[in-house]
């Protein structure tokens, strides 16, 4: 009988590594890929921080932060807290201002990367997700210190909090969902369209009904109504001036404003880019048909896709609603919400659930590409062609973002002025001018003329002990100076005009000043 001898040729190491180099040939380039898109995002989002000029509402909230209290006239504490806290590190720079908002965006990234693992996706997808959640328009007003963008990284928290106490249960995750959403409460009101989201998931999704009836949900709410209490309990001291009152009543139209739903859509598609429409569809699909069934004809609890479906659909709707009742429009704070619901239904998306693909790497080129030409033609000047409210080009805008030109100017006027051995005070006729003016004097107190009704008791309008006469330098906004600071001048000098095209602050040195008693 014939004997087979089986001759094994040798392989080289180099031949044997060969297919496992090939496999990993697509994870190193999605790593690379990763990696690249953060670092770009990052340096692109601090380079138009650092030259974009700092804003009046960014000073705005800076000066309620230098007067802390449990709330003001529009918002609650948390953006004044921590614009207070950064620029105590940094200083009264772009940085110290800006620094939440840039940190605050990456965590924003690191929290779709735990929300996709805790629902299953593997390490590549939910990495390539956090990338392109830095791609979303979303972030490119990330560096703004206004209420809804350090409010956007706590309300994601809170969401991935709820959704890691609903599958695993544990007492600490949801008393940790409860402190995140009081803390968000406490940063921005409209914390409220995510809670009334989470509360349509529990009454429709059988898991949510279980949770309904777990005392854990219950003492996770009890520990956000306890971190969120003082500023209940601030705004019952105000009565009619209450920032809610002014949040739910004094910013409403009295008619049916269907210019503002326009602009809110538009607002929608420009932060959602290509990849909302597809993810409204799918996000509707799972909400209406809320748990999927599995094959063996029992509900599949893995699929959490009803739960991302209601902070999707339900946000967008109320938003669009609060959108045609307030004079405001368009809230930013939807921006909050946009974010891995979009990633998880969009079908541009998918290819994401198999690596680093091409389609994948076609829409993060995308969105880099438009990122890359916001920041070479310059975020001021792409703002300033957009036309204005009055049909004129930038003139709302300008004025937005080049007070800081005013602020500056009035500085180095009074400055002048005080090495000339005369008792020296900056003014301005708008809380914008005059919140721009004290964060670049230092936290120098800065008067509003006429007091403001109300943003003006957000922080003292004029120093008490200051019973003049003093050399006033007044910024306006309107050629003319008020009456009230006409008369109570000797004499009244227009010394310099701000703006280009369009005139947009006055600066006038009006000597020998005593500000009226009913002013101090």
């Amino acid at each position: 009988m014939a004997r087979v001898v089986t001759i094994e040729c040798p392989v080289s190491a180099a031949e044997r590594a060969a297919p496992a180099a090939e496999r990993m040939a697509p994870a190193a380039w999605g790593a690379i890929g990763v990696a690249a898109i953060l670092l770009i995002a990052l340096l692109t989002k601090v380079v138009i921080a650092w030259v974009t000029p700092v804003t009046s509402d960014e000073c705005f909230h800076w000066l309620q932060g230098q007067h802390l209290a449990w709330g003001f006239s529009d918002h609650p504490p948390g953006t004044a807290a921590l614009s207070r806290l950064s620029t105590a590190w940094f200083g009264n720079t772009w940085l110290g201002l800006r620094l939440v908002p840039i940190v605050g965006s990456l965590l924003c990234s690191a929290i779709a990367w735990a929300i996709l693992r805790e629902v299953g996706a593997d390490r590549g997808r939910a990495a390539a997700a956090a990338a392109c959640v830095q791609l979303l328009p979303m972030l490119g007003i990330g560096m703004l210190m206004v209420p809804s963008v350090p409010h956007a990284p706590v309300v994601f928290a809170a969401e991935y909090m709820l959704l890691r106490a609903l599958r695993r249960g544990g007492v600490v995750n949801h008393i940790a969902w409860g402190a995140l959403l009081g803390a968000a409460f406490l940063t921005y009101y409209l914390t409220a369209a995510g809670a009334l989201a989470a509360a349509v998931f529990l009454a429709i999704d059988p898991r949510g009904r279980r949770a309904l009836r777990d005392w854990r949900l219950w003492l996770g709410a009890l520990v956000a109504a306890a971190v969120f209490a003082p500023n209940l309990a601030w705004n019952l001291t105000q009565s009619s001036a209450s920032a809610m009152r002014f949040q739910l009543v004094e910013r409403n139209t009295s008619s049916f404003s269907p210019q503002y739903l326009v602009a809110f859509l538009a607002l929608a598609v420009v932060v959602a880019g290509p990849l909302l429409l597809p993810a409204l569809r799918g996000g509707w699909s799972a909400l209406r048909n809320r748990l999927p069934v599995g094959p063996a004809g029992r509900e599949r609890d893995d699929d959490w896709r009803p739960f991302f479906a209601s902070f999707l659909l339900v946000v967008l709707a109320l938003f669009a609603a609060i959108s045609i009742t307030t004079r405001a429009g368009a809230h930013w704070a939807v921006l909050a919400y946009l974010n891995v619901p979009l990633l998880l239904f969009a079908p541009q998306a998918e290819p994401l659930a198999r690596g680093w693909q091409r389609a994948a790497l076609g829409l993060g080129a995308a969105l880099t590409a438009g990122v890359f030409v916001v920041a070479a033609v310059g975020f001021e000047r792409i703002v300033e062609m957009l036309p204005g409210a009055d049909g004129s080009k930038g003139v709302g805008r300008e004025r937005f973002l080049r007070f800081h030109d005013a602020a500056m100017r009035a500085r180095g006027i009074a400055e002048e002025a005080a090495n000339g051995g005369q008792a020296t005070l900056l003014a301005a006729d708008r809380w914008s001018h005059a919140s721009l003016l004290a964060f670049h004097g230092g936290g120098t107190e800065v008067a509003q003329y006429p007091p403001a009704v109300r943003h003006g008791r957000d922080f003292r309008t004029w120093s008490r002990d200051v019973t003049g006469p003093v050399e006033l330098v007044y910024v306006t906004t309107t050629p003319d100076v008020d009456g009230a600071v006409r008369a109570a001048s000797r004499s009244v000098q227009r010394v310099a005009v701000v703006g280009d095209a369009v005139e947009f602050a006055w600066i006038h040195r009006c000597s020998g000043f005593v500000p009226p008693p009913e002013w101090q």
